[in-house]
């Protein structure tokens, strides 16, 4: 695995939360090891503003989810661990970054009560010299089904994004869990779309180039991405600089991280509802406004127990409302996601409907 690769899978992504109740929150990357003369590093901190009160800490490996065991400070190597926090206190608690690369997230628990808040630093270094090449600290992110990222891939810039699914019941409960991504150019004008599965649990890092492998331009580009998923994901995204083959003092690389921004630009100004026909059927109603002009079709598709589960195309010939007699039983489905396409060379919009 390259050093490049490496740096999106370990960056740390921090979801922090202040809470009156048991609650539960994600760092949804996490990474540890050496690869040749860079060490990667990650730093937990945990700030209590609360009475004492004890957290647990479990790690899960990327992929399905499986437990992951993690050295953490003082503490020791273990995949989950007890850390008590008097009124008050904080504690940093950093990974060795010596043995071989580990890669994953970390499930924080708070018990009823208590009050504690998480945040992340990520170290890249370089052994030889001693030199920190950068320090990522992610800002605090939460728990989104539609959010969407900016893309940027112009010369030695490259962007990740990764999610873990944090639902722990129904189909996310290692059931099927179908994450939609759609990317679009600055003009909004839609390039291509992809569905990644992802199980309650799982987690996934990768760059958008790799998911977009197939779109030429992606590897050239600034736009965004959208993501909708039946599922509650924890997500962060970067921009890494990092020249491929070059390495310190040649070259020092540097990574930002870029918080996800909450919905998408991709439903706005539409409207859609769910019916039932006499025969039981699923009847689907869109309205979009008039200025964005006719869209020449709509593929709908039905959603049961958290995936996608069919689809259908029908073509358009009204002005701002169309209705869909569709094939589908009414009952079957609790989602409908409609994406409406306008002629070539003018941005597709979708739409999340639910019963």
């Amino acid at each position: 695995m390259s050093i490049r690769r490496f740096a999106i899978l370990v960056v740390l992504c921090c979801c922090s939360a202040t809470v009156t109740a048991q609650t539960v929150f994600f760092f949804p990357q996490i990474g540890d090891g050496r690869v040749g003369t860079i060490q990667f590093q990650t730093s937990l901190i945990f700030v209590n503003t609360g009475g004492d009160t004890t957290i647990t800490v479990d790690f899960f490996a990327t992929g399905a989810g499986d437990p992951l065991s993690v050295t953490l400070g003082s503490l020791g190597r273990d995949n989950s661990f007890n850390i008590f926090l008097a009124e008050g206190a904080s504690i940093s608690l950093q990974t060795p970054g010596t043995a071989g690369i580990v890669v994953g997230y970390a499930r924080i628990t708070v018990p009823p009560g208590g009050s504690v808040g998480g945040t992340g630093v990520f170290t890249r270094t370089h052994v030889p010299t001693g030199t920190i090449l950068y320090e990522a600290g992610v800002p605090a992110a939460r728990d989104l089904n539609d959010f969407t990222l900016f893309v940027d891939t112009i010369g030695n810039r490259d962007t990740g994004l990764a999610m873990v699914n944090t639902e722990t019941g129904g189909a996310a409960a290692g059931g099927s869990n179908d994450v939609r991504l759609t990317l679009y150019d600055l003009n909004f004008n839609q390039l291509a779309t992809t569905v990644v599965p992802l199980a309650g649990g799982a987690h996934q890092a990768r760059f958008v180039a790799e998911i977009f492998d197939a779109v030429p331009s992606v590897r050239e580009m600034e736009g965004t991405v959208a993501v909708s998923s039946p599922d509650d994901l924890a997500a962060v995204t970067l921009r890494q600089n990092d020249a491929p083959g070059v390495e310190f003092p040649n070259e020092v690389p540097t990574l930002t991280a870029f918080p996800v921004v909450e919905g998408s630009a991709a439903a706005a100004g539409l409207s859609g509802s769910l019916a039932s026909a006499k025969d039981g059927k699923l009847v689907v109603t869109v309205s979009w406004p008039k200025p964005a002009g006719q869209p020449e079709g709509a593929l709908l598709m039905f959603y049961s127990d958290g995936h996608l589960a069919d689809a259908e195309y029908h073509a358009i010939d009204s002005a701002d409302t169309a209705t869909f007699q569709t094939g589908q039983d009414a009952a079957t489905f609790e989602r409908v996601e409609v994406e409406l396409i306008w002629p070539t060379g003018l941005s597709s919009r979708r739409l999340s409907i639910g019963h």
